[in-house]
């Protein structure tokens, strides 16, 4: 998805991934502790929703310990925000020039960008 907060600008959008309804990821669900969980659901919300795009839901996540509901942020695929797949230049160059308080430029990293860029590539495909 485009993003004009964390990792670009609204001149230079970049780019985040984004859950998609009905697809699947593997990741961790965290517990909260009871008296903590206020306190750290306000900041999750501010980090998460600071423009709204997302939709706040709870869904059925697999444990070792069974399925619990968990909080996760969707993208709706009717978003402004949601994107197709973009051709691996393009994804390059908005990459290359994406720029936040907490985006990293690629061409920085020590590794060529392609490669960095074919995993990312590899890994929205399998995920779609």
């Amino acid at each position: 998805m485009r993003s004009h907060v964390n990792r670009g600008t609204p001149e230079q959008p970049g780019l985040v991934f984004a859950l998609l309804p009905g697809g699947a990821c593997r990741g961790r669900v965290f517990r909260l502790r009871p008296e903590r969980a206020e306190e750290e659901l306000e900041r999750l919300w501010a980090r998460e929703m600071p423009t709204g795009v997302y939709d706040a839901r709870l869904l059925p996540c697999r444990t070792p310990q069974g399925t619990v509901a968990a909080l996760a942020f969707t993208l709706s695929r009717r978003s402004e925000a949601c994107l197709a797949r973009l051709p691996d230049e393009e994804l390059l160059h908005i990459l290359r020039h994406a720029r936040a308080a907490t985006a990293r430029r690629w061409n920085t990293w020590p590794r060529p960008p392609s490669r960095c860029a074919a995993a990312v590539c590899a890994t929205a495909r399998s995920s779609a």
